[in-house]
């Protein structure tokens, strides 16, 4: 819900937007899931040059402390990311930046973040999360 807020208001009462931090926070996940998206998931394969941008990205994503199932559903960030994760193509410059191992960690801490915040209905899609991960990484070799 509070997403679907911070959306409103970033489209059409910009000048609201300053009264409220969690707006503020829910648009910069929003940013964050857009980026990623299109760098990772667009029509083309992920490009190398893309990849030092996806690197930035997932550092402020990592240093970012204030992560809350309300973030995390509203923005879809981790759908996101496990689509990433299962791409069949090899991701460019792999080796420089890690950059599947280090979506595979914050979704590890999502989702237990994420297992004491929510309701059964989302328990369960993050229970399917969590089980397509696992397949995975026993698919993937290191």
């Amino acid at each position: 819900m509070l997403f679907y807020r911070a959306r409103y208001i970033m489209d059409h009462h910009a000048e609201l937007l300053y009264g409220d931090p969690d707006i503020i926070i829910a648009h910069q996940v929003r940013q964050w899931r857009h980026a990623l998206q299109k760098r990772m998931l667009g029509r083309q394969p992920p490009k190398p040059e893309d990849m030092p941008e996806v690197d930035r990205i997932l550092s402020e994503i990592e240093d970012f402390e204030g992560m809350t199932a309300g973030y995390l559903t509203g923005s879809k960030i981790a759908i996101v990311f496990r689509h990433a994760i299962r791409l069949p193509l090899a991701i460019p410059r792999e080796a420089e930046f890690h950059i599947l191992e280090r979506m595979q960690l914050l979704m590890g801490e999502w989702l237990s973040l994420a297992a004491g915040e929510i309701t059964p209905p989302a328990q369960d899609e993050l229970a399917r999360i969590a089980r397509s991960i696992g397949q995975v990484q026993a698919y993937r070799v290191w």
